[in-house]
C-alpha cells in the first residue's frame, strides 16, 4: 500500500496520517509512506502523482519479474509429513494438534485441546481410507499424490468438519460465535508469520471478504491443506506451519 501526506496539509494533518500508516503496518499491512515537505491538501494532488506512477509499475515489475516459485509434488507431500519420516502417518496429524494448541497457550487436557486432537484424528482418518491403498496404517508419498490427483473427494469436507469446528472454537477467544480479524491475526503472529504479509493470509481466509471467519471459511482451509498444500495457501498456516 502507498499512502502520501503533506506536512502543510490543513485537511488531513500529517501526524494523523501517520499514525494511521503505524496502526495499519502494525496490523500487517506492508505500506510505504512518502512525505511531501510543505505540501498542502490540494498540492497532494499533483505532488504524489508521479510517485504513485513509478510505485505502480515497480509493484508490476516485481510480480513479473519474482513470481512464486511452483510447488513441486513431492514439496506438497513434505509439507504434510511432519515428521519426516517418509511417510503420512496419524503421528503427524498429532503433530500438527500439538503445535495448534500450544500455539495459543491451550493447556493439553483442556476441552479444546482434546476436540482439535480428536478433530485431526478424525481428519487422519478421512486421509487415510481415501488414500492408504496397501492398508498398512500409512501414506507414502505415491500414495498421497495419486490421491490428491484423482479429485476421489466425495464426503470429504463432511469428514473435516469436526476439525474446522475445533479449530474456530479454538481462535474464537471472546466466544462470540465468530473469528475476528484480530483474533486470526494474533495467531498468525504467534506462527511467526512476517508483519508484511499476516493482512495478506488472513484476506486470503476472508474469502467473503466480510471481516469474520466462518467455519466453512476454515473447511476450505482444511481442504486446500490436505488436497493442495502449498506454503503460499492460508491453510499451510493454520494447519502445517506450526
Amino acid at each position: 500500500m502507498l499512502i502520501t501526506a503533506g506536512t502543510g496539509d490543513e485537511i488531513v494533518p500529517v501526524t494523523v496520517v501517520e499514525r494511521f500508516v503505524h496502526d495499519i503496518g502494525a496490523a500487517g499491512t506492508s505500506v510505504c509512506f512518502v512525505r511531501h515537505d510543505g505540501a498542502t491538501h490540494v498540492d497532494l494532488l499533483g505532488a504524489g502523482h508521479q510517485g504513485v506512477i513509478s510505485w505502480t509499475d515497480q509493484r508490476l515489475v516485481d510480480e513479473v519479474a519474482y513470481p512464486p516459485p511452483a510447488v513441486t509434488t513431492q514439496a506438497r507431500f513434505s509439507l504434510v509429513d511432519a515428521t519426516n519420516d517418509g511417510y503420512i502417518t496419524l503421528d503427524d496429524y498429532e503433530v500438527f494438534a500439538l503445535r495448534l494448541v500450544q500455539a495459543f497457550g491451550e493447556p493439553p487436557g483442556s476441552a479444546k485441546a482434546l476436540a482439535v486432537r480428536q478433530g485431526y484424528r478424525a481428519l487422519w482418518r478421512a486421509v487415510a481410507a481415501r488414500s492408504d491403498a496397501d492398508d498398512d496404517g500409512r501414506v507414502s508419498s505415491a500414495e498421497f499424490l495419486r490421491w490428491i490427483t484423482s479429485q476421489a473427494t466425495d464426503g470429504f469436507d463432511h469428514d473435516i468438519a469436526p476439525l474446522a469446528q475445533a479449530v474456530f472454537t479454538l481462535i474464537d477467544h471472546n466466544q462470540d460465535g465468530t473469528v475476528q480479524a484480530t483474533e486470526l491475526l494474533r495467531l498468525l503472529r504467534v506462527c511467526d508469520l512476517p508483519d508484511d504479509q499476516v493482512q495478506t493470509v488472513f484476506d486470503a481466509f476472508d474469502r467473503d471478504h466480510d471481516g469474520l471467519l466462518s467455519a466453512q471459511e476454515i473447511i476450505a482451509a482444511v481442504h486446500d491443506f490436505c488436497l493442495d498444500p502449498a506454503p503460499d495457501k492460508p491453510g499451510h498456516w493454520l494447519f502445517g506451519q506450526f
